[in-house]
Parts: structure tokens; C-alpha cells; sequence
């Protein structure tokens, strides 16, 4: 059996194409990136950020980083989404009807309101 110079060429055309599916893969995701603040306009780490995608059920989650309350969900596939914020000490708050298409980033900005405080008990009796 002769080696054939070309046969290594045809491989050529392959690489090409499983490389091309790739990079279209990366177009057909969308992101979710922002920062929470409390009330004084002062971020805050430690928030819970979930995703939830409405079709699918299918939950992403990150929490906010330390410097400028920011956080960021990569690779969601298109669709109808829910976007939750929660943070011990602090209202919960949420996001609804956000539709992401193919390569589409949206950026959020949300604000979180302290909790108020429980009431005392009463001594009334």
C-alpha cells in the first residue's frame, strides 16, 4: 500500500467544517451580565443570581463577585427567561418575561431593598 500525499488533504475540508460548527456555536447563545446595589447605591457581593429558563425549566446560577456587585451567565439558549435575586437580610426580586434571541447580551441593573424589620410581639394581654 502506497502513502497518498493527498489523503491528508482531504482531511482538510473536515477541520474546516467541524470548525465552522463551532464557531456558529458560539453565536447561538445568549448571555445575561449586570451588578446589584442596595438602596445607597452600594454593591453587593454575595447575591444569588438565578436564570431560569421558562420552556425548559432549566436553572443557571452565579453569585455576585466582591467588587461591583457583578455577575455574568454565559451560553443561555434562546428563549423565554426568569431572572431571580436573592440576598439574606434583603427583599427578594425577579425578573420576568425577558426573551434572549441568538447572541443577544443583556445587561440588568437591579437595585435590592432591605427587608423590613419584624414586629415585636406584642405584651398585650
Amino acid at each position: 500500500m502506497r502513502n497518498n500525499p493527498y489523503r491528508a488533504l482531504a482531511v482538510i475540508p473536515l477541520i474546516a467544517a467541524f470548525s465552522a460548527v463551532l464557531v456558529f456555536g458560539q453565536w447561538t447563545t445568549a448571555k445575561i451580565t449586570g451588578n446589584v446595589k442596595d438602596e445607597e447605591g452600594k454593591y453587593l457581593p454575595g447575591v444569588q443570581v438565578t436564570v431560569t429558563n421558562i420552556k425548559s425549566n432549566a436553572v443557571t446560577s452565579a453569585v455576585t463577585a466582591k467588587k461591583k456587585g457583578t455577575f455574568r451567565i454565559l451560553a443561555l439558549e434562546p428563549g423565554f427567561y426568569q431572572v431571580s435575586f436573592d440576598l439574606e437580610g434583603y427583599e427578594s426580586h425577579t425578573v420576568s418575561g425577558i426573551q434572549l434571541s441568538a447572541d443577544q447580551s443583556l445587561t440588568l441593573r437591579i437595585t435590592l431593598k432591605k427587608e423590613a424589620p419584624a414586629a415585636e410581639p406584642s405584651n398585650d394581654q
